[in-house]
């Protein structure tokens, strides 16, 4: 079993079931050759404009680390042929999304850039689920998707055996039975 993601006719991700010693399944990740050539290519110019340390000025480190993530973004961009917003969700997802409720007491210039970026991102976007995540496509205008919303949609509400929302008094999942449960 199989399942290629395609985003250019060159640049691909696949993965795929397979069985190893004593019929243990793992999974497998394959990476499409231009993918890792460009990854390890731009990997490689990024170090070499700052293997020297001293060229960095302190004072305007969180200036540096925001043109870094955007030189990334545009990479990124380019390389899958998508100009839509790339999101790094940290490992730590879990944790942050409970702090999210407790907005006053995170200080967002301790956090390093990408949780600072993944926090600032849901606090945007939270209020746009007041109508259910069926309807929270309808704040995005994008023209051309290669996706059906709808499908999408579907497929994660069954998948959390229920619907998101996003209400002033709180986050819930509406139940199919006409029930909610608090979410965080």
């Amino acid at each position: 079993m199989n399942l290629c993601y395609s985003f250019t006719n060159d640049i691909y991700i696949q993965v795929a079931l397979n069985k190893g010693e004593n019929n243990k399944k793992y999974i497998s990740i394959t990476y499409s050759p231009l993918l890792l050539k460009s990854i390890e290519f731009f990997k490689a110019d990024m170090m070499n404009k700052y293997i020297n340390g001293s060229d960095l000025n302190f004072a305007f480190i969180s200036n540096e680390r925001a043109r870094i993530y955007q030189e990334i973004t545009t990479f990124i961009n380019s390389l899958f042929e998508d100009d839509t917003s790339t999101y790094y969700i940290p490992a730590g997802r879990e944790l942050l999304t409970l702090l999210s409720a407790q907005k006053t007491k995170i200080d967002y210039e301790a956090l390093d850039l990408v949780n600072r970026r993944f926090m600032q991102f849901i606090e945007s976007i939270q209020e746009k689920f007041n109508m259910g995540l069926s309807k929270v496509h309808q704040y995005y205008t994008i023209p051309n998707r290669n996706f059906n919303v709808q499908t999408i949609a579907k497929q994660i509400i069954e998948d959390m055996k229920g619907e998101y929302v996003k209400h002033s008094d709180g986050e819930y999942i509406l139940l199919g039975d006409g029930g909610r449960k608090k979410s965080n």
